[in-house]
């Protein structure tokens, strides 16, 4: 892409500022796709490890030693999972994102509309770059906010993964030492 050679260096400027402003747009667009994610799959956890739980303790012995150790494994599993997803809609809440030049500004400032209409390149370049900054300022704490709770579901939601191979293996525990009966339909 060749630049065009009769752009200000300020132009240019206020062109690469753009870009990143817009990147931050992008963060926050995957940010939010990953919490649906981690949101989504740490539901459907939660309710399956929900539904195991209540079959397997259904049919689960109460002197099996390592009842209460499951009971304890499920209930932790599935709280982990449910602030998993609490974490991921807190990021999702409604913040003000900044726009460079938004709504606000024009509602604002109605009589700089004349102002800018007949300015010099230059000044509407300045305003630009000094808009773009400070909604880059804004949005780039929102998403290391947005960010940090993303992160903390995930790890939340690895914790509860761990706990499953747990699980099941007192599962097996309790099926060999013969603990768990399920009954035959006919």
């Amino acid at each position: 892409m060749m630049e065009d050679s009769t752009k200000s260096a300020r132009e240019l400027f206020a062109e690469a500022l753009r870009m990143a402003y817009e990147k931050g747009w992008e963060v926050k667009s995957t940010l939010e796709n990953k919490g649906n994610n981690i949101m989504t799959i740490s539901g459907t956890v939660a309710a399956l490890l929900f539904g195991f739980g209540a079959l397997f303790l259904k049919n689960l012995h109460p002197d099996y030693q390592f009842l209460f150790v499951f009971i304890a494994l499920l209930i932790g599993g599935i709280i982990i999972c449910v602030v998993a997803i609490l974490l991921c809609g807190l990021s999702f809440r409604l913040q003000k994102y900044n726009v460079a030049i938004g709504l606000d500004f024009f509602a604002k400032n109605k009589d700089l509309i004349a102002v800018y209409k007949k300015a010099p390149a230059d000044t509407f370049n300045n305003t630009m770059i000094q808009a773009y900054i400070d909604a880059m300022e804004q949005n780039n704490i929102l998403n290391n906010n947005k960010t940090t709770l993303i992160t903390l579901a995930q790890w939340m939601f690895f914790a509860s993964m761990v706990i499953v191979p747990i699980l099941l293996g007192i599962v097996v525990h309790a099926v060999e030492v013969k603990a768990v009966t399920f009954p035959i339909s006919t």
